[in-house]
């Protein structure tokens, strides 16, 4: 019988063969990556494990650095006694001593989702620079081949123009940075400044990657994030609500896609440079994804449009889409999953996993 995670696996097994010439660079390496345990991150690491199960005959190490010990109920909890991963209790926000050598740094760690970066602000913020300055301060003297840094596309703010979305790269933004969400949105600007000024000083191998609208298997359907919430009220069996009006529009990706293009840049992206990661083939309005996820469900779930918006949702653009020229091309690739797809493989690994955990 097909189990939740076999889900995932499938996602693993088609991003390795879509880029196996890249990951194989990974081999006899030793990864750092900090927020493993989030959503995205995950995806990272089950590539890992299927990489050392299947391809390695030398395996690639990951110390994986978490905020609180995987509990059985968690996703990765599989990987606990694998000797090739090294779950560490970091929180990021507070000083800390990296004392691994590592090939390769991701520093994912964050609040993502706008209720709980909103919910610890100071903390959000102090992840983001504080966090990495202290791997930027660390890389100096210990060299790796390549670090990358989870930004995201929040820091595009609200385009006040239809010629700049889909955003590009070297759209400078356009925040409000007293607002609710500044926290989140500036300290990841803030963040890439550091970034971008280590590496012009001292040459450090380093990547931004600016993720835009991620979704997907794995997530907790108590995230906050759009589609999360959308899919959780579904799968409880009550209407969708929008709480906007359903007109702002967002270009949403699959994970397997957006993590074929984190490892491209890893592995093959130029130090000093920014990729957006995402899709900007499929930008739906708010209530077409509404629609789409109750057609899933057979249309037994009604959208339901309140139109009273909450205060963590006021900043929140009218149109947020990524520009992908620039990292489909650089890499020679192409999104794979369609939205409807995506969303049929999210909402299958949802029933499977929190079915299992009743």
């Amino acid at each position: 019988m097909k189990k939740a995670k076999d889900i995932i696996f499938e996602d693993v097994e088609d991003i390795i063969d879509r880029i196996e010439n890249k990951l194989c660079h990974l081999e006899g390496r030793k990864i750092l990556i900090t927020g493993a345990a989030g959503f995205i991150a995950s995806y990272l690491l089950d590539t890992v494990w299927m990489l050392n199960k299947k391809y390695f005959s030398k395996k690639c190490k990951v110390i994986a650095y978490i905020r609180r010990e995987l509990d059985s109920r968690h996703r990765l909890f599989y990987l606990k006694n694998d000797k090739n991963f090294v779950f560490k209790i970091v929180d990021v926000s507070k000083p800390f001593k990296i004392e691994e050598c590592s090939d390769y740094i991701i520093h994912a760690a964050s609040n993502a989702a706008p209720k709980k970066y909103m919910a610890d602000p100071v903390n959000t913020i102090e992840t983001n620079v504080r966090g990495t300055e202290t791997i930027l301060k660390y890389m100096i003297k210990n060299r790796t081949r390549s670090f990358v840094f989870f930004s995201s596309g929040e820091i595009y703010g609200d385009p006040d123009s239809a010629k700049s979305v889909p955003t590009k790269e070297d759209y400078i933004g356009r925040t409000n940075h007293l607002a609710d969400r500044s926290c989140y949105v500036e300290s990841k600007r803030f963040s890439e400044t550091l970034c971008i000024n280590y590496f012009r000083k001292y040459n450090l191998p380093v990547k931004i990657v600016r993720p835009v609208h991620i979704y997907g298997p794995g997530i907790n359907l108590n995230d906050g994030r759009v589609w999360a919430d959308f899919i959780k009220n579904a799968y409880e069996g009550k209407n969708i609500t929008i709480l906007s009006d359903g007109k702002a529009t967002r270009g949403f990706c699959y994970i397997s896609d957006a993590i074929v293009q984190i490892w491209s840049v890893l592995l093959s992206g130029k130090d000093g440079e920014v990729y957006n990661i995402g899709n900007d083939s499929e930008e739906v309005t708010i209530k077409e994804l509404a629609d789409i996820i109750a057609g899933i469900f057979n249309n037994k779930i009604k959208v339901v449009i309140e139109n009273k918006i909450p205060d963590y949702l006021k900043s929140s653009p009218q149109r947020s889409c990524p520009d992908m020229t620039k990292t489909l091309m650089t890499f020679g690739l192409k999104n794979k999953v369609s939205l409807k797809t995506g969303l049929k493989r999210t909402i299958q690994w949802v029933k499977m996993f929190y079915q299992s955990l009743k």
